[in-house]
């Protein structure tokens, strides 16, 4: 049984996976246990904080789907947040648990949202810089193929994709991209992971579709191969927490 007061005092001297390590528990015990004391998990000084490869692909996948980066007027670095539903908190701490050291400050919700954000941190502006060239966001390819790997694929189809037709193909929701970029992001996957997916109309809007029975080729018909959503998945599992296997279906 871990001791509340002797964790709260190892913590301030030590960081989560110090205390974790000394304590022979996981990093998620050790994160429940500091936000069942009120306690936030401070870092000292965010801008000396390495801003690492994990990093860089959980912000990938998080601003494809449900993320953003926001440039304070008056600030010289940009920060991210992320929002969830509450029934989706374990799954945010999973993300938040991949990101620590760029937060000052644990996830805080309430009863129906819980949200994360970091602290403002120069990293983070060069890619609002890539991401939102007129403040707006667009889908910056260059940064997609250098660092959208399987973690950001993971991340990017637990905010906005799902299962279809029984758990046996998937989708996933881009209304707020347009239909090129969308056509892009398919031609990526391809190219870089050989799964085919294809672009559909969604209410005017485009979804991604990852089809369950191999992949379509014009004037044959579909493909007699692997299902693409398969595929897809058995890319992405190893980084899938447990709280979110229920959107691999059958795959």
């Amino acid at each position: 049984m871990l001791n509340d007061a002797i964790l709260a005092e190892d913590y301030k001297r030590m960081n989560m996976e110090q205390v974790a390590e000394k304590h022979g528990v996981s990093l998620t015990t050790v994160f429940r246990h500091l936000q069942s004391m009120n306690i936030p998990t401070i870092k000292s000084s965010i801008k000396t904080v390495e801003f690492t490869k994990i990093h860089q692909e959980v912000i990938t996948g998080s601003l494809l789907g449900d993320g953003s980066l926001c440039m304070p007027k008056n600030s010289k670095s940009a920060f991210f947040r992320i929002e969830h539903s509450i029934k989706q908190a374990a799954y945010l701490q999973y993300k938040y648990l991949l990101i620590e050291q760029l937060c000052k400050l644990a996830p805080r919700g309430n009863s129906t949202r819980i949200a994360m954000t970091t602290a403002n941190h120069p990293a983070l502006t060069d890619i609002y810089r890539q991401w939102y060239p007129e403040s707006k966001k667009i889908v910056p390819f260059g940064e997609i193929e250098k660092h959208l790997t399987p973690l950001g694929l993971a991340i990017w189809y637990l905010d906005d994709g799902g299962i279809r037709n029984h758990g046996i193909s998937g989708s996933i929701a881009t209304a707020s991209f347009t239909f090129d970029e969308v056509e892009q992001l398919a031609d990526f996957l391809l190219n870089k992971y050989n799964i085919h997916a294809s672009v559909h109309s969604d209410r005017n809007y485009p979804r991604l579709y990852i089809p369950g029975k191999g992949h379509f080729i014009p004037n044959k018909g579909w493909e007699n191969s692997t299902s693409e959503f398969v595929k897809f998945t058995a890319l992405i599992r190893p980084y899938i927490p447990s709280s979110m296997l229920y959107k691999l279906g059958k795959a």
